[in-house]
């Protein structure tokens, strides 16, 4: 390698160690529900867009259209489950594998009759699928130390592990390279793996971190490869058989993906989604319940499947300027209860997620508060935002959450990302879009402050 192509690895290696804190933007994820949760196996987008993920304890594998719903299928035999891999193979079909159950099978992406494939041992684990270097279906099998894929006719052609290197080869993950090669972790070996498709040739490269335990892989277009040390707490990087350890902050990570644009996404369970972009600058979010599986989309639009029956969606960008004051007024507290009917309408938690989705209209103001003894806000907090109500008419969409205050209420996903608490008595929260507005308020004072926030 010439002392240049040196000088600029070293100088990026550089870059990520001093990039090791970044600093958090100031935007959070959104939260879709999900029907199935438990032992995810996958999350990939569709040439559609629409979003596909499997539960290995549901047996099911859902296609998410951000419009129209989820829509379930059984992966083609319902009698036998274990779910462990998914891909979709860019014309049209579903592939998926089972474990224990020893199968590989596929169905049209657009629904109908499936196939199933058995391998040739009935106890073999077929794990992380992927589509190969040669366009066809790749898996690893670490209980019998081998790798395999499917032909176009369905036959299975298994491959045994690097007896020469490990003998007791078990491969963690699995990842398509740019070189006509696959790549694979080995926990117990401490090592990256390269198979050459073409020479049907094994490569072992040992992490200079010692009891890393490498887990998830994943390969750039360039070549880099990233992986993740479990028992360290840290990200790796290879590229050109130089290593590169990432100090994470202490966070177990969860999970990695390489997107479009080459930058790497990774989750922790820190609840953390961050980001390395290739220039080595670094960013952080905070996702309420994230989990390990990944995807994103053409235009950014980051995907990560939660623990919690819910799909985490981040934007980079959309909210990163804070909204500025408009306008401060200083309402009167008890005993301004106008007269005449309320400006404030009253909704439930279903019609609020359809006035968030609604785009065409201003920002919703929306608050809570529990009843107390039938005599609702007794301390006329009520009447203080109603009052600001009226004063910003026009201005924002403003309306009352009517479900009574229940933990199980606010306990929704949905609603938790959405809302936040901004005071005592007055519960109000307000969702980012182009407007917004907010009463921050202290229990026992009689004036309350009001601004008016915009974009």
């Amino acid at each position: 390698m010439k002392k240049l192509e040196l000088a600029a690895l070293a100088a990026l290696a550089f870059a990520l160690a001093r990039s090791a804190v970044a600093q958090t933007p100031p935007q959070a994820c959104k939260v879709l529900n999900r029907m199935t949760s438990g032992q995810d196996v996958a999350l990939l987008i569709g040439g559609d867009g629409a979003l596909w993920y499997a539960s290995q304890s549901a047996n099911r594998i859902v296609r998410m259209d951000l419009k129209e719903g989820e829509t379930p299928f059984v992966p083609v035999d319902g009698s036998t489950n274990g779910l462990s891999g998914l891909v979709l193979d860019g014309k049209g079909n579903v592939w998926f594998s089972k474990r224990p159950r020893g199968k590989i099978g596929r169905f049209p992406q657009a629904g109908g009759e499936g196939v199933e494939f058995a391998l040739p041992r009935p106890d073999s684990f077929p794990d992380d699928l992927v589509i190969g270097p040669d366009g066809l279906i790749w898996y690893d099998d670490p209980i019998h130390h081998k790798i395999g894929r499917v032909n176009p006719d369905g036959s299975i052609e298994e491959f045994a592990g690097p007896p020469k290197l490990n003998p007791d080869f078990a491969p963690t993950a699995m990842a398509t390279g740019p070189d006509n090669s696959l790549w694979f972790t080995e926990i117990g070996a401490n090592a990256l793996f390269r198979f050459d498709l073409k020479a049907k040739a094994w490569k072992r490269y040992d992490i200079p971190e010692p009891g890393a335990q490498p887990k998830h892989v994943r390969v750039a277009r360039d070549g880099t490869v990233w992986f993740s040390m479990v028992a360290r707490n840290k990200l790796g990087r290879m590229k050109n058989g130089v290593f590169t350890t990432i100090d994470i902050q202490n966070e177990n990570p969860n999970g990695l993906h390489v997107a479009e644009d080459q930058s790497l996404w990774y989750t922790t369970t820190n609840s953390t989604l961050g980001r390395i972009k290739p220039d080595g600058t670094r960013e952080k979010y905070r996702c309420h319940n994230v989990g390990g599986k990944i995807a994103t989309a053409a235009d950014g639009t980051v995907y990560v499947l939660g623990t919690s029956s819910t799909v985490l969606v981040l934007k980079p960008g959309d909210t990163v300027t804070p909204p500025k004051v408009a306008s401060t007024s200083n309402v009167q507290g008890p005993g301004m209860m106008p007269l005449g009917p309320s400006p404030v309408k009253e909704v439930t938690l279903p019609e609020l997620k359809k006035l968030f989705d609604d785009k065409t209209k201003k920002l919703v103001v929306h608050y809570t508060v529990p009843p107390k003894k039938g005599c609702g806000p007794c301390d006329e907090s009520l009447a203080v935002f109603e009052e600001f109500a009226r004063k910003n008419a026009g201005k924002a969409t403003f309306v009352r959450i009517a479900n009574e205050y229940t933990e199980a209420a606010w306990s929704d996903p949905w609603y938790q990302a959405n809302a936040s608490l901004t005071g005592v008595p007055t519960y109000i929260a307000y969702s980012q879009q182009k407007e917004a507005a907010r009463v921050v308020g202290r229990e026992s004072v009689p004036v309350l402050e009001s601004k008016l926030l915009v974009k």
